[in-house]
């Protein structure tokens, strides 16, 4: 009846219909942008470079890798934006068993499974996709040391005798040069001032591939003993 005498008007409808039960409407729109948020936007795949350092593990106690050897690689990884807040780029590397690695050159793949968990992330690629080392093992040898001298003892003097000691030094080599023949020489002994007993400690000469143990370097002494002429002698006086 009030319908009929007192008709609403259109406008009327549509206003209530928007206003009426305006809280709920907003609370929906909110929960509506929020799955979106959620379940859309989440779900866009991202790539990201990473410079992850190399790792060498199980390398055999006396084994050395070859500098310059690669320290690092870059990693794309493709994932969500939840993923990637899941991941700690502090804790990347790449790890390499060399367990098995002997003496000489090697290329080693750089894989995913050297990279470790990724918290559900892809690996898109790595660069470079392997690594050339050379490797070789550290001996310890026994060089021979040479006496170098120069000059003649002076007038009145003889030389008996003239030794070194130690006659051989402790040294460190590449297990690569183990058939190469090494001398370590000293510096030359001027004989022409030698006019008594004496004992020397020259310097000397180390070739570019030695080193000794704990790069300490080892003392040489050269010893010599003299025998004074008769003056008379050598003048030729009766």
């Amino acid at each position: 009846f009030y319908q009929r005498k007192f008709p609403r008007k259109k406008g009327n409808i549509i206003v209530s219909f928007l206003t009426r039960h305006i809280a709920e409407k907003i609370i929906a729109v909110i929960l509506a942008c929020g799955f979106w948020f959620t379940f859309a936007h989440h779900t866009e795949l991202i790539r990201r470079d990473f410079v992850v350092p190399l790792e060498y593990r199980n390398l055999a106690p006396a084994a050395v890798i070859k500098e310059p050897k690669p320290k690092e690689a870059t990693v794309t990884l493709s994932g969500t934006q939840q993923e990637f807040n899941l991941l700690k780029p502090q804790e990347l590397k790449i790890s390499l068993n060399m367990e098995n690695v002997g003496d000489g050159e090697h290329t080693i793949e750089l894989t995913r499974d050297s990279l470790g968990p990724l918290a559900g992330l892809s690996v898109v690629n790595i660069e470079p996709a392997a690594v050339t080392l050379d490797v070789y093992r550290i001996l310890t040898v026994m060089v021979p040391v040479e006496l170098k001298t120069k000059g003649k003892a002076p007038s009145g003097v003889t030389i008996a005798t003239i030794r070194l000691e130690p006659e051989e030094l402790t040294a460190l080599i590449s297990s690569t040069l183990a058939q190469k023949a090494f001398t370590i020489v000293t510096e030359p002994i001027d004989l022409k001032l030698i006019t008594a007993d004496t004992t020397l400690t020259p310097g000397f000469v180390v070739p570019p591939d030695i080193r000794f143990p704990d790069n300490k370097r080892p003392e040489v002494k050269v010893i010599v003993d003299v025998v004074e002429r008769d003056q008379s002698q050598t003048s030729g006086t009766p």
